[in-house]
């Protein structure tokens, strides 16, 4: 059983469901094994520099430490999408010190972010999305099928009613 879910980040209602539905999710299916969970990039760009950036960092992120620093950096960004979008120039700082936080080289994220490093990987995530029938995020998909509403309830719904097939 796979939850995918397409996200921008900066997206603000991405930043809604990564900081409400998202830890619900993780708490409810994930950690008793129930569910495994994807993150995938999908840039539509909301904005045009910082939906790049923020994923960029995350990516360099997870390169460089693991897969649960990257979930906690990208759950922190959401959390905080004010503190790099509307921020001009300084957002790039936020992102390092975020990283730093992590134990990540904050120099190495902001490079990351502002040169693009993972760009083809990610461009590859939103042509993914696409051929998937994202338009828009966040996208949420359980087993492959698009829930539509990507509310708790509907996903828990979903959910529930794969396991019980």
């Amino acid at each position: 059983m796979t939850v995918t879910v397409f996200e921008d980040y900066a997206c603000p209602h991405c930043a809604h469901y990564a900081t409400e539905v998202m830890p619900r999710i993780v708490e409810n299916y994930t950690k008793p094994g129930t569910v495994r969970y994807e993150h995938r990039d999908f840039p539509i760009p909301v904005s045009e520099e910082w939906s790049w950036a923020g994923a960029n960092a995350a990516r360099a992120v997870q390169d460089a430490l693991d897969d649960a620093a990257f979930f906690e950096y990208t759950h922190t960004l959401f959390a905080h999408q004010d503190a790099y979008v509307d921020a001009g120039a300084r957002g790039y700082d936020y992102l390092g010190t975020v990283a730093a936080d992590l134990g990540a080289d904050a120099t190495a994220v902001v490079r990351a972010a502002k040169g693009g490093k993972y760009t083809p990987y990610l461009k590859a995530e939103r042509q993914t999305g696409k051929d998937m029938g994202v338009r828009g995020t966040p996208t949420v998909f359980v087993n492959g099928t698009a829930t539509g509403d990507p509310g708790y309830d509907t996903i828990s719904a979903k959910i529930d009613a794969a396991l019980s097939n």
